[in-house]
């Protein structure tokens, strides 16, 4: 008997409740409490006869992992979420942010965004897949973790580090991607490939103490400060990768004419920062393009002295830094230095490598087929994440991360500054729509022709 997936419209309201009990389950990290999330993701599993496990990496913060057996063609797809969220406040919401409303098409929430609604397509997906009997070729996982806002320690990376055989997949899909982006002349749908490395650098100036009262020049605070200015002032060299290159390029195919031909120049290092200062007029995308553009530092937190008569002898500095794909750590820090300047030291406290996933893959062309079908039309783009995810975990079990949260918007929604953010929300179209995208997906490219007879046998 031949598989048939079920039309969308099935399952809407289904993936809506799935949506909505998330939400109302406070995962806010910190502390987490994740567990409680875990345990109805698992529940739910089970009572369709899946087998979910629940591992516990710390009092009350839970992961969650269950699998679609496939026959062992191919090696395993695995569908990732993160459970937890930033917390939320109750103040300024339109609608208290864990009481999953639905209003003016949207269901609000903190998590709605990020990053509940992958959960809850991917669960959605996976129960939809087996109540039809589909029989995959591939294994398709569901790992949903901890902690992610916090870095991944208590989640991805406690699984990576504990469980890895359990989570040892060909491809993830999870965060970041799939959502619709408005362009003159076509939609296009980037997809992430690739997220900026993660450094922590220690800034350090030393000069000469003493008494308020009598100034020296040799003043570590003052040092501080020209390093810091020197850094707002001289930004890191512009770097193209493929990911930000096929971006732009997708971008400016989808922008067509004289301002199309323009966006294709930032690629040109010499003229980078000229075209996004004259053809960019929105600041915010300013900063997105110099930041997929450019190795990036931030000044985030600054210590000096304990009292207001005492000049210190020393000042510090803590510095976010972003680098690129392609970028080593050494050679991170030593462009560091150089901006800031001879008056300072500079060493790098921690660190996250970037990731690069190839888009000549099998699934980015699969999902590339998968729009193109729910979205005619429409355009599939790499896309490089200034942030990170917990594809930095999986990446050292080798496996090839892309994100792709299927969303198409209506024009004008303000997706991008709702993460984390008061009246977090998203449309419930877009999101119903999304995990039927999700689900074709699935079926699509881990067996869809398989039956029912075929996995009675396995």
């Amino acid at each position: 008997m031949p598989f048939d997936l079920p039309q969308p419209g099935s399952y809407r309201d289904e993936a809506l409740e799935h949506l909505r009990n998330l939400i109302r389950i406070d995962t806010g990290n910190p502390p987490g409490n994740e567990l409680a999330a875990a345990q109805y993701v698992a529940d739910t599993l089970a009572k369709e006869g899946l087998e979910p496990k629940v591992f516990e990496s710390a009092p009350g913060r839970g992961n969650v992992w269950c699998r679609l057996k496939g026959n062992g063609t191919g090696r395993p797809v695995m569908l990732i979420a993160h459970l937890d969220t930033v917390p939320a406040q109750p103040e300024g919401w339109t609608h208290p942010p864990l009481e999953a409303a639905v209003a003016d098409g949207c269901v609000w929430g903190r998590g709605a965004l990020d990053m509940k609604n992958m959960a809850a397509m991917s669960l959605t997906s996976m129960l939809v897949l087996k109540r039809a009997g589909f029989a995959p070729t591939r294994d398709l996982l569901l790992c949903f973790t901890a902690d992610e806002e916090a870095g991944g320690a208590l989640g991805a990376g406690w699984m990576a580090d504990n469980q890895p055989d359990l989570i040892r997949a060909e491809y993830a899909l999870g965060e970041v991607g799939g959502f619709s982006i408005e362009t003159p002349r076509r939609r296009v749908y980037p997809v992430m490939n690739a997220e900026k490395g993660v450094a922590r650098l220690n800034v350090k100036a030393r000069g000469e103490g003493g008494h308020g009262s009598m100034p020296v020049r040799d003043n570590a605070v003052s040092k501080l400060g020209i390093a810091a200015y020197r850094l707002s002032r001289l930004p890191l060299p512009p770097r193209v990768t493929p990911a930000a290159a096929g971006f732009i390029r997708t971008l400016a195919r989808a922008t067509g004419g004289v301002r199309g031909a323009a966006m294709r120049l930032m690629l040109v290092p010499a003229l980078t920062d000229i075209i996004i200062d004259y053809l960019v007029r929105d600041p915010e995308q300013q900063r997105f393009l110099r930041a997929i553009l450019h190795d990036t530092v931030s000044p985030t937190v600054v210590r000096a002295g304990e009292q207001v008569n005492v000049i210190p002898t020393e000042a510090a500095m803590q510095l976010d830094g972003r680098f690129l794909p392609g970028v080593k750590i050494e050679e991170f820090v030593e462009e560091t230095a150089d901006a800031l300047g001879p008056l300072v030291t500079v060493e790098a406290a921690g660190y996250g490598p970037p990731i690069e996933t190839p888009v000549d893959t099998p699934l980015f062309s699969a999902i590339e087929r998968a729009i193109s079908e729910y979205d005619p039309g429409a355009i599939t783009a790499p896309y490089l994440l200034t942030g990170y995810t917990d594809a930095k975990h999986y990446a050292r079990l080798g496996v090839k991360t892309y994100g792709f949260t299927p969303l198409r918007l209506p024009p004008g929604f303000p997706f991008a500054r709702l993460f984390h953010a008061v009246d977090e929300r998203i449309p419930v179209d877009g999101f119903c729509e999304g995990t039927g995208v999700l689900a074709k997906l699935c079926a699509d490219f881990c067996g869809r022709h398989q039956n029912r007879a075929a996995r009675t046998e396995d």
